[in-house]
Order: C-alpha cells, then structure tokens, then sequence
C-alpha cells in the first residue's frame, strides 16, 4: 500500500509592509508642524524641533523615489538633520548665545530659514507631480499656500507686526493647509497609487536611535567641555613693597576694611596713596535655596567703598567686592553686574580709568589670582511688567570659580570726578551679583545672558540674583 506524504506549500517571501501614501504624508505633516511651528520654552522647543525633524527626514526618505521633487525635499531635510547635531551641541556651551548673536549665527539663522523655505517650494511642485500621475482630482494649492504662508511669516516678523489676532490667524491658515494636503493624500491612496518599494539600511528605529545617539553625545561634549570660562588662575606670591604697606597703614586709618584692602591690586592700592576720606558700606546676602555640602547656607559679603583720593580736583575711587562664606559648589559661570554712579545723572563723569579688578581664592595656604574672562560694558533690552520695554547699558564682569579652595572673591573698580566741582550730588553707584545654583538648563545660559535677558532679583534655577548699592553724600 503506497503512502502519500502532504507537503507543505514553501512559504512565500514577506517583506516589510509597504504604507500607504496617507501614513507617509501623515508623518511628514506633523514633521512640518512640529518643526515650524516654536514655543518660546526652553527644552521644549529644542525637543519638538527635533522630533519634526526627524519625522520630515522619515517620511521623505520613503517618498524619495516618487519624483526629482520629493527626492530634493529628502536632501534638503537630510542637510537640516545633518546640521542639527553641531547646533544641538553648541546650545551645551556657554557660547550658544554669543553665536547667535554674532554676525554669522545671522547668517546661519537665514540659511536655516532658506532651507525651510525651499522644502515647502520643492514639496509644493512634488505633489504637483505626484498628482498628474496618481491621476487624482484633488487639489494641491494648500502645497503651494505653504510657501506663501511661510514667506509672510518671515516678513512679519522681521517687521514686528504680528500680534495675537495676527497669530491666531497665521495658526489657522496653517492648519487648514496641512488639513488640505492632508486629504489629498487620502485621495491618491484611495486611488490605489501604490508608494516606490525601497531598499533602506537603517530601518525608522535604529535611524532614530542613531540620529538620537549623535544628539546626545553632542550635547554631552558641550556640557562637560564648556560649561565654563577658561580663567588665568597664577599663584599671588610677591609680599608686599614698604611703600604698600605706608599706603595700607594710612588707608586703615581711615577705616578702610582690611578684607578688601588685602585684595587691591598694586596699581588700584597706588591710586589710593594721599587718600582724604573712606566710605564704607556693608550687606550680606544669604542664598537659602541653595546649600554647601557641609549643609550650610551660603553667605555672600558684598563691601562698597568709596575712596576721595584728591579735593582740587574732587575724584572719587568707587570699589565693590564681593567675598564669599562658606563657598557653595560654582557649576558654571558667575555675573557681577555694575551700573555704574555716572549712568543716571550728568553730575558725575568717569575718570581716564575703566571699570577693572580681579578675583583671588585661597587654597592650601596659598592666594591665586585671575582676571575677568570678560570685562565689558553692553547695551541690552528688556521687558518690564510695569514700564514695558527697557534699554539699559551696565557694566559686565563675567568669571567662573574653581570648586577647590575657599574664601572666593574679587571686586571691580572705577573713578569718577563731579562736572560742577562744589555742589553735593549722591553718589549712587549699583551692583548685582548673579550665581549660578544649578547646572541642570538647556540651552545654556551664561549668569550674564541670564542678566540681560531678565534683570530680576530673587532666587531661583539655574540662577539666582542679589543687588546692593553703595550711596552716599559727599
């Protein structure tokens, strides 16, 4: 009796599934949405930024093939992702905002705008294509609405006209436009116009993961390597010249406070000799959030000292140190910001000297000493809850301290002569220390950045903010 044997048909070859052309345009309209559309909130934007990015760079790979057009919207996208990782990095450096403040952050924000620009172009003219070969009827103005629509985006603001009438409409026509693509989309799968078949190396996941992996390894890099100033830290070890010592010995007498006069360099300590009167002011300021390792509250002694250092002509030698007890951790970068007495009345006039000093810190035994790594005067605007927008100009002293050693401190200096010599003006000269009290924000703010954007006093994360004043008649 012969047996039969049932042999299973050879199963066939499966490949992954093609989507269709609704998912694909899904997928890169919300990249577009995500990736134009920006919220002014830190993390946030940079995070939608660049998961639109990543959708848009998906969703053209898979069209690629369809026609010249979308092939170029691949490019273009692959050019952004390309350029995202080196910005990504440079927003973990304390140079993020000089950048782009600079001439070629300019350039770069144009070139930016012109890639964007020429997406929506090439898109446009793509599924104008895709349509004369799907054979559907649908529209595809909404594509080339988007070009208008971003190119009257641009022009509004660069002119400052968009407000929040003007923004909600901009919201709705925007949406309407990606509505409309949207169900021509649907139009052509309904049509049965099938998607290219590709061959791809990277699947949609390890691409993400690998696209992800770069962004991190950036945004680490910047964090570890410039977070702070490079500082010219030298060892303090010249013992003072018995003219010094004449000239400390008389400034003590008239009552000037050994803690900053141990501080003075010897050019400011020499301005000083002949001296006529001292004025001394004293605050401390606590910084209660934000405690040492040893659970402390960290102090910050802030002196004002003014110094008559002749009567014919009348000049004044104004001095603000700051000093700090029991030293909390310094993550990344510190402000001392000086508005100067000269700034808000014409009585008083700087001296032929600018604003200077220099920071010391002790450890083991010895005094290092560095200057600034910034000393510069800046103009700078800022909204006012009650006095709307502001324009200053301050003095900026920007430094960063080391974790090692103790007693941590520094001044800046300045002279000013009266322009009606006889006459009693106060002498009203500010300062605000910024510290930085954590080292968690992105993108990165230097504690100067921090005080330009938001002049204001508190407490806070990552920065927090004191003021004091030295005021007096003379």
């Amino acid at each position: 009796m012969e047996t039969y044997h049932v042999v299973p048909d050879a199963p066939e070859s499966r490949s992954d599934p093609t989507p269709s052309w609704q998912t694909t345009m899904t997928q890169i309209l919300w990249g577009l949405a995500l990736s134009t559309l920006t919220l002014e909130i830190p993390l946030l934007q940079e995070l939608l930024s660049f998961l639109g990015l990543l959708l848009l760079y998906l969703g053209f790979r898979a069209v690629r093939r369809e026609n010249k057009w979308l092939f170029r919207c691949y490019v273009f996208t692959a050019v952004r992702c390309i350029a995202l990782v080196p910005i990504f990095a440079l927003n973990a450096t304390i140079f993020q905002n000089q950048f782009y403040t600079s001439a070629l952050g300019y350039l770069t924000n144009l070139a930016s705008m012109f890639l964007v620009l020429v997406t929506l172009f090439a898109l446009w003219r793509g599924l104008l294509q895709l349509r004369k070969a799907s054979g559907v009827e649908a529209s595809t103005r909404s594509a080339g609405g988007l070009v208008v629509w971003y190119v009257g985006l641009a022009l509004l603001s660069v002119v400052g006209m968009i407000g929040l009438f003007g923004f909600l409409v901009l919201i709705i026509l925007y949406v309407f436009c990606l509505y409309r693509i949207f169900r021509f989309s649907q139009a052509v799968t309904a049509a049965g116009y099938p998607l290219p078949r590709l061959r791809v190396w990277l699947s949609e996941g390890r691409f993400a993961l690998c696209f992800t992996g770069c962004i991190l390894v950036g945004v680490a890099g910047g964090f570890l390597f410039f977070h702070s100033y490079s500082m010219d830290w030298m060892l303090l070890s010249a013992p003072p010249s018995s003219q010094e010592q004449e000239i400390k010995e008389k400034l003590r007498d008239l009552g000037f406070p050994d803690t900053v006069l141990n501080d003075l360099s010897m050019e400011d300590l020499q301005d000083c000799q002949g001296a006529q009167q001292v004025v001394v002011d004293e605050y401390t300021r606590s910084f209660e959030e934000h405690t040492t390792s040893e659970g402390k509250v960290p102090q910050l002694h802030l002196t004002g000292i003014g110094v008559q250092l002749s009567e014919e002509p009348e000049r004044w030698k104004l001095i603000h140190h700051f000093q700090w007890e029991d030293s909390p951790a310094f993550y990344g970068t510190e402000s001392f910001q000086l508005t100067p007495a000269y700034t808000n009345t014409s009585y008083w006039i700087p001296a032929e000297d600018a604003v200077h000093g220099r920071l010391l810190y002790d450890d083991n035994g010895a005094t290092f000493v560095s200057p600034y790594a910034r000393m510069e005067k800046a103009s700078y605007t800022y909204d006012s809850i009650f006095w709307g927008q502001q324009t200053n100009s301050d003095w900026f002293a920007s430094f960063s301290l080391p974790r090692q050693g103790s007693n941590h401190r520094g001044y800046v200096a300045y002279s000013v002569f009266p322009t009606s010599p006889g006459e009693t003006v106060w002498i009203d000269s500010w300062v605000q220390y910024t510290h930085q009290t954590s080292p968690f924000q992105y993108p990165v703010l230097t504690a100067t950045d921090h005080q330009q954007k938001s002049p204001s006093l508190g407490a806070g994360r990552p920065f927090s903010t004191v003021q004091t004043m030295l005021q007096f008649a003379p």
